[in-house]
Order: structure tokens, then sequence, then C-alpha cells
């Protein structure tokens, strides 16, 4: 057998068990979380970060999740959680032409050969999509290894929340092993409605991050990366 690790979590109020293998290069995670439907403990297994074959992605494309833009504090404290584990660089359509001149043109080929070398140099590359499904987003999407949509939750929600444009695009080019929800939540507390926000989205794993907590984002790069090892206190 290989190495084995456990990581308690303090997600949103709530501890999950994770106990973490590397046999034969791949990491899988197992949980034991609450089941809202059902007001019961439920566990459930999924890969995270690395893998023998992918390995640990290097280009992620960040689009929002639902109807809701992404909150730039959130875009500012993934950049700088990235760039604390390596080299890291956001690309946003407002950069564009500072990072590459003339070589910009998001319809011209010379953009993306700036992206892969922009690539080779980094650790880390963060695509952020615009607002809405510009030329841009789908560029940022088409760049990258994995996508996180990203949603803000609200305190209550009853029903169903439909994918946004960024999404439904994003689900026809990647796999849904490539694909992780996080939800935002304005403070640390048990989420409710997480089911509606899984309902119709193919995702291989989801989140919970609390606004008020950049511990949660840290939590969040580590998974990524497939660093979630050791203990983990909030």
């Amino acid at each position: 057998g290989g190495a084995r690790w456990r990581e308690w979590q303090c997600l949103s109020g709530a501890t999950a068990i994770a106990t973490v293998e590397t046999d034969d290069g791949v990491v899988r995670v197992l949980y034991s979380l609450h089941d809202e439907a059902h007001d019961r403990a439920s566990l459930f297994e999924a890969s995270v970060g690395y893998d023998g074959t992918h390995g640990v992605p290097r280009t992620i494309a960040v689009i929002p999740a639902g109807p809701k833009p992404i909150p730039p504090w959130f875009i500012d404290a993934l950049t700088k959680t990235f760039a604390a584990e390596g080299r890291t660089q956001a690309v946003s359509s407002t950069n564009l032409v500072a990072l590459f001149g003339t070589d910009a043109d998001i319809a011209g080929g010379r953009l993306t050969e700036a992206l892969n070398a922009l690539e080779a140099a980094n650790d880390t590359v963060l695509y952020i999509a615009d607002p809405r499904l510009t030329p841009w987003s789908e560029k940022a999407i088409r760049q990258a290894d994995i996508v996180l949509r990203v949603g803000t939750a609200d305190r209550v929600t009853t029903s169903p929340v439909p994918e946004s444009e960024h999404e439904r695009f994003a689900a026809r080019l990647l796999n849904p092993v490539a694909h992780r929800l996080v939800l935002l939540h304005e403070r640390r507390k048990a989420p409710v409605g997480t089911r509606h926000w899984l309902k119709g989205r193919a995702v291989r794993m989801h989140h919970h991050v609390a606004m008020t907590d950049t511990r949660d984002v840290e939590r969040l790069a580590r998974f990524i990366l497939g660093r979630a090892l050791g203990l983990v206190t909030c």
C-alpha cells in the first residue's frame, strides 16, 4: 500500500474526514458529510489533486456559476494563494495588452503561442473569464486543464440553480472530471441547498468557501494542487 494521510476539514461548521491514498499514483478521498436531503451522514469517494495520468493542473479557468458574477475579492485571494505555492500568473481581458502587447488579439494565432509560453514559464496560470461569455471567456476555457465554476450561494436556495452560459460552454469542451464547483458563502455556517447547485451539474467535486475566511481559499488551492495533507484546523 502507498502512503496514507488523514485530513480533518472544517467546512462551514461541519467536519469531514478524508483518507488520501497514493497507491498506483491515484489520489482518492473518502468523505463523511452531512446529507441535507436525508438528514443523515453519508459517505462518498472522489478523486482529488493529481494522478499518474494527468498530473497537477497548471492552467485553471475561473468562470461564474449561476447568475452572479465572481466577486473580485475571490480572484485576488485565489491569485495570492497560488502565488504563495509557486510561480503564478492571472490572465484576464483587462491585462492582455499589458502582458502580450500586439500579440493580445484573441482572434490571432500569436496569442495562443504567447499563452503557451506563459504557461511554460509558470507553475500555475489562472485564466479569469469575463462576466459574460465573450471571445476571451471562451479562449480562457479552451486553454484550461480544469475549470473552477464559482457561484455565490444565497442564504436560502430552494430550487435548482441554472448553469451560466460559461458553464454550458465549458461542459461541451471538458470532461466532467475537469470541473469543480466552488460555492461562496457570506459567513461560515452549515451549508444549505447545496443539492440545488449540484442538480444538473456534472462536476468532479464541490467546495464551500466562507467569504470571511481566506483559509478556505488556501484549502481549495491545496486540493487542486494535490497537497491536502496533514492536520488542518479551523
